[in-house]
């Protein structure tokens, strides 16, 4: 068991945001404990939202000539529950030398214009702030 019962619902009905810090012990080898609670909550409370604000700390970290911390500041807004996600794919001939992986982004019509809408809302500067 990740989450105790009940946790989904608390977090949903007390809780405005939750600041999820690192997950992946090197001492347990079986991480799958760690998806189980990131994925489960972005599903179980639908976050889609995935914004990663990304901002140049110090001009010697970019490849970009001539650019310094003034010219590089700008959010990634993807979506958080879908296209990969849907954990749509397999292995075929898995550990032999022949194996292949595949993989399908599948995306809903909801998804893609609740992204996008979110996304809009966020470049005219009236999106809420409330993401995962």
């Amino acid at each position: 068991m990740t989450l105790p019962a009940g946790a989904v619902e608390m977090f949903r009905n007390e809780f405005d945001a939750i600041l999820l810090g690192a997950l992946g012990d090197p001492r347990i080898p079986w991480n799958l404990y760690a998806a189980e609670i990131l994925l489960g909550l972005r599903f179980k409370l639908d976050l889609f939202v995935n914004a990663r604000p990304t901002e140049l700390l110090d001009a010697r970290f970019t490849p970009l000539r001539d650019r310094t911390e003034r010219d590089i500041r700008f959010m990634v807004i993807r979506e958080n529950t879908e296209g990969l996600y849907a954990g749509v794919g397999g292995f075929f001939k898995k550990g032999t030398p022949d194996e292949i992986a595949v993989q399908e982004d599948v995306n809903t019509r909801k998804g893609v214009e609740r992204i996008m809408r979110y996304a809009y809302e966020y470049a005219a500067g009236t999106a809420s702030s409330a993401c995962a």
